[in-house]
């Protein structure tokens, strides 16, 4: 049987609109999709090329943004003596910033030291932090070219090899049977002359800080830029075609679509069984959560949140720092992504509040929301409490599933399917574009 915790911890990721994980298997099942769809249609060579274009820029598109911010951190932000982990949206509220500095000196934190440099240089960390940001989505951008420029190069000399070595078997069996056997011009290119006669191979303020620290929507960033590459270096009309259907699809059930889904699911689940399942798997999963909706404080504890939710963020700020008994600060300290380390409130090692990162207090201010609806459920379901929350559970799960599996189905299997029907419904358009295009090249040359 798999514990609790780590069916929490693989529930909450697959669930998290800020987790790269459910964008991995996703995006995997696609380019299996589409490699596989590729071979349908092209057979080995185009397959090689979607399978190096796929899993390439999957390799790039994951790992390429974190990897450069780690070679940042480690080289830019260690060489200046700065903690690359204090957040800078600590510095937009001051007061809010007086609190942090209190309380890291209160718990005698080892943070102390961090948080007065960052006071004491916030211009510095603020640049440092733009440019780790610029330089690790440019250095990954610049990287996909390049793999692209090399894709394309290595697909015309494959297609080429290809190319001849088929007109040399069929040469050789013409030669046999006493037919052209005589002044065969070669069908070769010259290493001076290249193909022509297509493309060579080769908000604001805040705005701005949800896409830098939001690891999903700094992925999109980068996404942006290859899909804007790939119309820009599509090689044929057969490549525009295919990468209008994949980009879309990807577009849509990777980023644009997954919240409203998973809102659709909840609503449904609600609507059909009653149960709201809108709190995060790691705090429906948890043992503490069957503590909390138990309790007879609970009532109490979300009063006294909504009382100190009326008034300022440093106000709020402290009241979390000194009430984590509190049942809503209790539920926000156990929500959010574990893969991607945001919690809405971020803890150390230690279980003491971490006061380099932020703490975004709207965020808080909608879990005591959602408690305080899901605590009414359970009252109106007049269910015994494992009753009610092995229900909760079994929904949230299937409600997570139902979303990856709606998403998958649309970019692993429909989105490839309609690829290459589309292929088969235009004669034309049924063999590999860029290799037809050599050969008619290669003709021209001969000729």
């Amino acid at each position: 049987m798999i514990p609790a915790i780590s069916t929490a911890a693989i529930y909450s990721t697959l669930g998290s609109t800020q987790s790269l994980i459910p964008i991995f298997v996703k995006d995997t099942l696609n380019s299996i999709g589409l490699t596989t769809g590729s071979y349908i249609t092209g057979k080995k060579l185009e397959a090689k090329d979607r399978f190096i274009d796929e899993f390439g820029t999957q390799a790039l598109w994951l790992l390429g943004i974190p990897v450069y911010k780690w070679a940042f951190e480690n080289t830019v932000f260690k060489a200046m003596d700065y903690d690359p982990k204090f957040d800078v949206r600590n510095f937009k509220n001051k007061k809010v910033l007086e609190q942090i500095q209190k309380f890291a000196a209160k718990d005698n934190s080892e943070f102390q030291a961090v948080i007065k440099k960052a006071i004491a240089n916030e211009k510095i960390l603020k640049n440092l932090t733009y440019t780790r940001f610029g330089f690790s989505t440019a250095a990954a951008i610049i990287t996909y070219l390049g793999l692209t420029a090399f894709r394309q190069k290595d697909t015309e000399k494959c297609a080429k090899k290809e190319i001849l070595a088929e007109r040399a078997k069929r040469l050789q069996k013409h030669t046999y049977f006493g037919a052209e056997n005589s002044e065969n011009k070669t069908e070769s290119l010259p290493e001076d002359k290249k193909p022509n006669s297509h493309p060579a191979f080769t908000g604001k303020h805040e705005a701005f800080e949800a896409f830098m620290f939001n690891p999903v929507r700094n992925l999109m960033i980068l996404d942006g830029a290859i899909t804007t590459s790939r119309f820009g270096k599509s090689r044929n009309r057969q490549d525009v075609i295919g990468y209008t259907v994949k980009e879309g699809s990807c577009w849509l059930f990777l980023y644009l679509l997954v919240g409203k889904i998973r809102d659709a699911l909840e609503k449904r689940t609600f609507d059909k069984h009653n149960k709201l399942i809108t709190l995060d798997s790691t705090v429906i999963e948890s043992k503490e959560f069957k503590k909390i909706l138990e309790s007879n404080d609970l009532e109490n504890h979300i009063k006294n949140f909504k009382e100190i939710a009326e008034k300022s963020d440093d106000v709020i700020y402290e009241y979390i720092y000194n009430n984590r008994g509190n049942s809503v600060v209790k539920v926000a300290e156990m929500s959010g992504s574990t893969s991607s380390h945001h919690n809405i409130i971020p803890l150390t090692k230690d279980n003491k509040i971490d006061t380099r990162k932020y703490i975004d207090i709207n965020e808080v201010k909608g879990i005591c929301k959602k408690l305080e609806k899901v605590k009414e459920n359970f009252q109106n379901s007049g269910e015994p409490i494992d009753v009610f929350l092995n229900q909760l559970r079994k929904h949230k799960r299937a409600s997570i599933i139902a979303n990856l599996a709606i998403c998958v189905a649309a970019i692993g299997v429909i989105a490839p399917a309609i690829m290459v029907a589309l292929r088969f419904a235009d004669k034309n358009n049924k063999n590999f574009q860029v290799k037809e295009d050599l050969a008619k090249e290669l003709d021209l040359v001969a000729a």
